[in-house]
């Protein structure tokens, strides 16, 4: 009987190896854009969930306390957005007052400031005339400066019966106390220095919001602030033309409309 000598087993080469290594980089490599759009649709569904309750809340305490009460957005030291309770408080002095606004605004005692996660923008906005089925004019409200250089956004208000509320508002810098005048907690967290504050424009709260993905608006050079306060034109062309800006929100974010009666979102499609 003649017997077999195993093979000895074959390495690979060096090319196979190469050529292997090419397939898993490629691979890699096509997977990680698609890895980033699945975690940023994960983190603006934990941000909707986050701000949908943080709204239900103001509602049911604009129903209990018998007050306007609602939502203030404003943005971090880092860019994040934040967002906070707010209710109505007393008017100013008549001589500090201002006729067209509807209410001020304070944060409550107690209440907490949230955070959205990270990477997600969110802009709230107003139902706005069509004309031929397109915007004719600013439809989100960004971002602006206040006296104290903090970046404050849209707010959500809902009146003592829990109907949405669409009003001007302004923001109350100081609160009357048996010591005097003091700095309110709106006046502390937007950096007021204890003075009332108009918002440019003087706005009406909104109707609802869009999330979306901060990474690919800010590459393609949108801007975060409010187009009409900032006195720039809706169809003035790039690289700031709001008009392409909320195009490109309409089709990329989550909107959520707040229904005027009950509070509830009626969610959009991203």
């Amino acid at each position: 009987m003649i017997a077999l000598r195993p093979q000895p087993r074959r390495g690979f080469t060096l090319i196979e190896l190469i050529v292997v290594l090419s397939i898993i980089v490629l691979v890699l490599g096509a997977s990680v854009p698609m890895f980033n759009a699945i975690r940023g649709n994960r983190s603006v569904e934990a941000g909707y969930n986050v701000l949908a309750s943080a709204i239900t809340r103001s509602r049911a305490e604009a129903i209990g306390l018998a007050r306007v009460s609602g939502v203030l957005f404003f943005l971090d030291a880092t860019g994040r957005v934040n967002f906070t309770q707010v209710a109505a408080t007393n008017r100013p002095a008549p001589a500090q007052d201002d006729a067209q606004v509807a209410v001020w605004l304070d944060v409550p005692v107690g209440a907490e400031i949230l955070q959205m996660p990270r990477g997600v923008g969110l802009q709230t906005f107003d139902v706005t005339p069509l004309s031929g089925g397109n915007r004719v004019n600013d439809s989100y409200i960004g971002y602006n400066l206040s006296p104290g250089d903090v970046q404050h956004g849209g707010v959500i208000l809902f009146d003592a019966h829990g109907i949405l509320y669409s009003a001007k508002y302004a923001f109350r810098g100081t609160v009357d106390t048996s010591g005097g005048p003091q700095p309110s907690r709106i006046s502390s967290l937007l950096n007021l220095s204890g003075s009332n504050f108009i918002p440019a424009g003087r706005p009406a709260s909104q109707r609802g919001f869009t999330l979306f993905d901060q990474e690919p608006f800010n590459n393609l050079g949108y801007s975060r602030d409010d187009a009409a306060a900032a006195g720039r034109a809706y169809d003035q062309g790039q690289p700031t033309d709001e008009k392409t800006e909320e195009a490109w929100l309409d089709l990329n974010g989550l909107m959520a409309l707040v229904r005027s009666n009950d509070g509830t979102l009626l969610r959009g499609e991203q």
